[in-house]
């Protein structure tokens, strides 16, 4: 099957989320080649850009095509009505 990687970064940090195995930390100020997982030595900020990551991903709005609704200034209708996009 297939296996999803999502990454965040803050500051020197960056975590790899992985679906399939275990989340790698890095730091990227003093490792960016991204060799040396240090998720063990520091947990604690492995565990805050894990929550910083689902925060993002619960907050993630899923449309499907053509469903979204956004509401425009009648400016912009203006615009999109002079581009041929809306009547």
């Amino acid at each position: 099957g297939r296996t999803e990687t999502r990454a965040v970064i803050r500051g020197r940090f960056k975590l790899l989320d992985h679906d399939a195995a275990p989340d790698e930390l890095y730091d990227l100020k003093t490792d960016a080649g991204e060799v040396r997982d240090v998720a063990p030595l520091r947990p604690d900020v492995a565990a805050s850009l894990a929550a910083d990551l689902e925060r993002a991903l619960v907050g993630e709005a899923r449309f499907e095509p053509g469903t979204a609704r956004v509401p425009l200034s009648s400016k912009q209708i203006q615009k999109l009505q002079a581009l041929g996009y809306a009547k």
